[in-house]
């Protein structure tokens, strides 16, 4: 039996600013399927008595992780359990999102934030504690909240610069498992780490995996190589053999 690696990871503690947050980007509503452009190409290649190209086949079993720090400085080492990262590709842009306050003070931001842009608050109103209507206040904002001079209500779009370096990783298949073949965890060794990040496969990938090369879905590609082929049937007719009665050789065969 080969020795199994154990890792038994933890999310940091609650209290200061996390190191990093590892995301995963959401997929698109087709991502995992064979693709309508890749269903004709190989529709057509069987038609034409030709072997379908495999890579058209299985062009969602990627995904692609954000690494968010609230310190760039901050080093750390990105693994998979499964599957193969690709190369860190840094991005610097602006994020917008909805901060409701409900007389509240601050409010936690979605990302770390390098830079308070633009508030703009819906309806240009607010309130204040006492539910008197207000001027909608400025805001400053720290890495991880933004902050109004007093107790508040209101929704306003907050934007701010954020900085996240992405990666792409390609999932494989853990032939062994019956379910979940495409499981992976993402972690992230740093400083005050690890922090981790569960992985989903795109939704309809093991079904595409099972229609392309074989399985409980079918087989997209029925073309069995050349020392496979089955052998050549008789055409669909009446066929007669005459057979001499001593020698039993044949005098006569239509089938052929």
């Amino acid at each position: 039996m080969q020795p199994s690696l154990s890792l038994n990871l933890t999310r940091p503690a609650g209290g200061s600013a996390p190191g990093l947050i590892i995301e995963q980007e959401k997929y698109g509503r087709t991502d995992g399927y064979l693709s309508r452009a890749g269903m004709h190409r190989i529709l057509w290649a069987l038609l034409r008595d030709e072997q379908p190209e495999e890579p058209d086949c299985f062009l969602g079993g990627k995904t692609f992780i954000n690494v968010y720090r609230y310190d760039l400085a901050l080093q750390y080492q990105l693994f998979a359990s499964r599957g193969e990262l690709g190369e860190r590709i840094v991005q610097d842009d602006l994020f917008t999102e909805k901060i409701k306050f409900a007389f509240e003070q601050e409010k936690p931001l979605q990302y770390p934030c390098f830079g308070l842009v633009a508030v703009e608050f819906f309806g240009d109103r607010a309130w204040d504690h006492t539910a008197q209507q207000i001027a909608p206040p400025d805001l400053t904002a720290s890495a991880t909240a933004v902050r109004a001079a007093g107790k508040i209500y209101g929704t306003a779009a907050v934007s701010y610069r954020i900085h996240r370096d992405r990666y792409s990783l390609a999932l494989s298949e853990r032939v062994e498992a019956q379910e979940n073949k495409y499981s992976s965890v993402v972690y992230a060794i740093h400083k005050g780490g690890p922090t981790w990040e569960r992985i989903t496969a795109p939704p309809g990938l093991e079904e595409t995996g099972q229609q392309c090369f074989g399985g409980g879905g079918g087989q997209l590609n029925p073309v069995p190589p050349e020392d496979e082929k089955p052998p050549p049937t008789a055409p669909h007719r009446d066929a007669r053999v005459v057979r001499d009665y001593c020698s039993q050789e044949i005098t006569l065969d239509t089938s052929k």
